[in-house]
């Protein structure tokens, strides 16, 4: 029978094992052979390491054993090294690359284009000096009024 002390410490290996029971037993026992056959078979279905299991959990969660970005990436580039199809390799590799940051991803282009219409035609007409256009006034009105006191010729 395995000492509960040994069944918390599994619980621990096979957290940070990420659920390898094969690996939390060889770290825990790396030489009793009979002890780590018992945690490999019995270990993850005991009480006590259920309990001590729930109890880290509770007190670290679950992210605090996930690998971070180095350890993600040494275990893409084994998978990427130990890969027989060369696809399989190509996606590895890929994804390592991106893990890394590698491979440079396309971020939100600005385009800040002022585009100036420079086509429109300002028409100035000149009319002279101020006497020029004053006279030209004058006679324009006379002819108005001219033509707005004659009868008009078809009224009915």
């Amino acid at each position: 029978m395995v000492r509960d002390d040994k069944k918390r410490e599994f619980a621990l290996r096979l957290l940070e094992a990420r659920g390898d029971a094969h690996a939390a037993a060889l770290r825990c026992e790396p030489f009793d052979v009979p002890s780590r056959l018992w945690l490999l078979n019995e270990g993850p279905g005991d009480p006590v390491v259920l309990a001590e299991y729930d109890r880290i959990v509770a007190e670290r969660g679950h992210a605090s054993f996930l690998p971070d970005k180095h350890a993600l990436a040494a275990a893409i580039f084994d998978a990427g090294q130990k890969a027989r199809d060369t696809d399989d390799k190509i996606k590895a590799f890929k994804l390592y690359a991106d893990v890394m940051g590698y491979i440079e991803k396309p971020g939100t282009v600005v385009n800040n284009n002022n585009l100036v219409d420079n086509r429109s035609v300002v028409v100035v007409r000149d009319f002279g000096t101020d006497d020029d256009w004053e006279r030209k006034l004058k006679s324009q009105q006379a002819k108005l009024i001219e033509d707005a006191s004659e009868p008009v010729a078809n009224a009915a």
